[in-house]
């Protein structure tokens, strides 16, 4: 027996309008409609269900509900999700309760709960401060500047669209104080995606990846949603389709591979995630080795050979990383961080001195990026090194 649904907004948003997206407990979209919908609602089947609006100014909104079993009407507000701010990991936060079965309502009108990181704060004050400008840039392993790329443009609601036909690199702006910031173009030859920088925050940067499983698992990335990504039904199986992907999806794949490491398989099952030649094992080597150009492929291979207790052969792909670059996302450099400073602790014992040497004159380059970079973000940023940037103030005209 289906029930009417009337989606809302707060009002203080000023927005009358905007497409929305009906996910269902699997998160499959099951249909879609705008908040202009007919008066009556709309009908939905009993049962767990998510809201994904985006706003004509760039801001996203993300709800989770439940139809009731009865049939009654449910009434829903989606709500803006705030950059920096965390899902609470409590028994009754609304993306716990649309995993557990038989969680049955006795409220229609559900609190709604959106996802961290889903939308921007306004843009109006981007409007009204001068434009910015933006570029997409390479960069080096240390975070410098290999070419100057291209110039960037937005569109009216602040986004910046970066075609497949692009290698990944970064893109680059300048605060108040001039001091460059940088955000990672998760891209490749066919795999788009799109960058929003507001001109008042630059650490709240939103990027929406071109695969919508790969867009919605960095969402839930961002600080303590693992946790509630784990709830999510075949979560596994989703990040495996990724990964089976890597050759013609390779930014997807990575994303897919980074939930199997950092979730884990479902019911503990390790062997799915540590067994030499299984699946995993090959389809990481295939990313690692087929796409050179992505340092996360090197990142993410290095941590399941370090899993596996192959602590020289991690070591070996970690050595490569100066050659490729840094990695999109940020959980590739923590995991490259997190080993390389394990090994060189551990370099007396297991490693030679020579090894010691040349881990820590790794760490010394990586910490460079990384000193910078805010690591509650998935997709890799970092502002400019305090040294590049006096150096680069001192030379500026008076």
């Amino acid at each position: 027996m289906s029930g009417k649904l009337t989606l809302s907004i707060p009002a203080s948003l000023g927005i009358s309008d905007a497409r929305v997206s009906i996910l269902d407990h699997d998160l499959k979209i099951v249909g879609e409609t705008t908040l202009a919908q007919p008066a009556e609602g709309i009908d939905l089947a009993p049962g767990f269900y998510a809201a994904r609006a985006l706003l004509p100014n760039g801001t996203f909104l993300e709800t989770a509900f439940q139809m009731p079993t009865s049939g009654e009407n449910a009434e829903v507000m989606l709500t803006q999700a705030r950059v920096g701010s965390s899902l609470p990991a409590t028994s009754n936060s609304a993306f716990e309760r649309l995993n557990v079965p038989g969680y049955e309502s006795d409220a229609n009108v559900l609190e709604g709960v959106g996802l961290e990181s889903m939308g921007l704060e306004s843009l109006e004050s981007v409007q009204e401060s001068a434009p910015r400008e933006f570029a997409l840039i390479s960069v080096d392993f240390e975070g410098r500047t290999l070419s100057e790329g291209q110039k960037l443009s937005t569109d009216p609601s602040g986004w910046i669209a970066i075609p497949g036909s692009f290698l990944p690199g970064f893109v680059r702006t300048a605060d108040d104080d001039g001091r460059y910031f940088y955000v990672a173009a998760p891209v490749s030859g066919t795999e788009g995606a799109q960058i929003s920088i507001p001109a008042t925050a630059s650490g709240n940067f939103a990027v929406k990846l071109q695969d919508p499983d790969a867009d919605l698992f960095i969402r839930y990335l961002e600080g303590r949603q693992l946790e509630q990504l784990s709830l999510i039904s075949d979560y596994w199986r989703k990040a495996r389709d990724l990964l089976a992907d890597k050759h013609e999806f390779p930014i997807a794949a990575a994303v897919g591979a980074y939930v199997m490491m950092l979730v884990g398989p479902p019911d503990g099952r390790e062997s799915e995630s540590t067994s030499s030649g299984n699946w995993l094992d090959r389809w990481t080597e295939m990313l690692c080795r087929d796409t050179p150009w992505l340092a996360d492929g090197l990142c993410i291979r290095a941590e399941v050979r370090a899993r596996r207790g192959e602590h020289r052969e991690a070591l070996d792909l970690l050595y490569e990383l100066p050659s490729r670059g840094l990695p999109m996302f940020t959980p590739g450099l923590r995991f490259a961080l997190d080993r390389l400073s394990g090994y060189r602790n551990a370099s007396g014992r297991y490693f030679n001195q020579a090894d010691g040497e040349k881990i820590g004159a790794l760490l010394d380059r990586l910490y460079r990026t990384a000193s910078n970079a805010n690591f509650d973000r998935p997709v890799l940023n970092f502002r400019e090194p305090a040294d590049a940037w006096a150096s680069r103030k001192a030379a500026m005209p008076k």
